[in-house]
């Protein structure tokens, strides 16, 4: 594990509450204030990350880009880029690899916006670890197989949101496309625009899966777990544009994650 990927598995729940918890209690036997004010804040702010009525409202800051209702601007566009997430080897059923949930959600916005305005797509993500395929080509075999969707091109070598930019740009600009439509989460769209910009294209974007935002109390201040997934996505992205403003470029190597070569005979 990487320096990068163990402060990025700290700083996100459950291993931060875990840390902190684990702080409070070591410095309640030295400086008992302090202890239980490190337990305290550390309880108080993970009820406030998981209850909808706290949890929705911090997430909904963090989607700042409103939803593509008026799909006109995007008739003219070259190209549909659909970002991946994650996958998983828990799927036996489909030959051992599975698209998890938010990639399976922004695939279905793809095929539902590409039926409006029929642009060619693009779908981008590196290797899925321990096996022979990769995000992008487990998200071609989706969109062409469950969806009905064909994808023109697949980007599988990133490794992160800035790869996906960046070797995307690389596969579009042979074909001269200038202008796209950019499919991801609503609070990973305001990262994503960013780096897609900064490669010089012209972009609609395009977000899904909005936090919806209530007031139905006093059953909204009740801890419940999509609240805290919320709260997590939301997090992540907060820190992700954190960390990229101190380390605006990275090696190339950082940037790609290529498909493990088949075995040999």
């Amino acid at each position: 594990m990487t320096v990068y990927e163990t402060l990025k598995a700290f700083a996100l729940f459950p291993a931060n509450v875990i840390l902190a918890l684990s702080i409070g209690l070591l410095l309640s036997f030295i400086w008992r204030r302090a202890g239980v004010t490190i337990l305290t804040a550390t309880l108080v702010f993970f009820y406030l990350f998981s209850a909808p009525y706290t949890a929705n409202r911090f997430t909904h800051w963090v989607q700042s880009v409103p939803p593509l209702v008026d799909v006109t601007p995007a008739r003219n566009a070259q190209a549909i880029v659909v970002l991946s997430a994650g996958a998983s080897r828990g799927g036996p059923e489909y030959g051992g690899v599975i698209l998890d949930q938010l990639t399976t959600m922004r695939l279905r916005y793809a095929a539902h916006l590409y039926r409006q305005i029929e642009v060619p797509i693009l779908v981008t993500g590196g290797a899925i670890e321990d096996t022979d395929t990769s995000l992008g080509g487990a998200m071609k075999k989706a969109l062409e197989e469950d969806f009905g969707v064909p994808v023109k091109w697949v980007e599988d070598r990133s490794a992160n949101t800035l790869a996906n930019a960046k070797l995307s740009a690389e596969i579009l600009k042979k074909d001269d496309v200038r202008k796209i439509v950019l499919i991801t989460h609503a609070s990973h769209m305001p990262r994503a625009l960013m780096m897609f910009r900064a490669e010089g294209f012209e972009v609609v974007p395009a977000p899904t899966a909005f936090a919806f935002v209530s007031n139905d109390l006093p059953t909204d201040l009740m801890p419940r777990l999509p609240a805290l997934q919320n709260s997590y996505l939301a997090l992540y992205e907060a820190l992700g544009a954190i960390w990229y403003r101190i380390h605006p470029t990275q090696s190339p190597e950082s940037l790609i994650k290529p498909v493990r070569p088949e075995a040999g005979p």
